[in-house]
């Protein structure tokens, strides 16, 4: 299995994107919104990471006491998560899916909608690991 993270507009504060999962024929069996922090210089806790092909397997998260998908590998980071939540406070350079966007809390900028069952979207069909590759 591998998937596909393609962004989109980094506004300084946030990044939108789409990602797609494939199965063993190339063949796409899930695709869902994103939503990550902006590029700082793959900062801790400031930034999304950086593009490139990462291995992605469910572990232990003590922070939130239960499996998570979690990017390994990431340079100069640890603990990037994939994983549910609305908005961009929500985040630490993890990355967030859902199904549309829209400015949930009035702040000015799109939050990330139906996270939760999206995510289950995405464990059902990616399995417990698989290959994220991020543009």
């Amino acid at each position: 299995m591998k998937a596909i993270l393609k962004r989109g507009e980094d506004n300084g504060r946030q990044v939108v994107g789409k990602l797609y999962g494939f199965d063993d024929n190339n063949q796409v069996v899930f695709c869902c919104d994103t939503l990550e922090l902006a590029w700082k210089d793959n900062g801790k806790g400031i930034s999304c990471i950086p593009v490139g092909v990462y291995d992605v397997d469910v572990t232990f998260s003590k922070k939130y006491s239960r499996p998570m998908y979690e990017i390994l590998n990431v340079p100069n980071r640890a603990g990037i998560r994939i994983h549910a939540g609305n908005y961009r406070t929500d985040i630490e350079g993890c990355i967030l899916v859902g199904c549309g966007y829209s400015d949930i809390n009035h702040d000015g900028d799109v939050d990330i909608l139906m996270s939760v069952s999206t995510l289950n979207k995405l464990k059902g069909a990616m399995g417990k690991s698989f290959k994220l590759e991020i543009k």
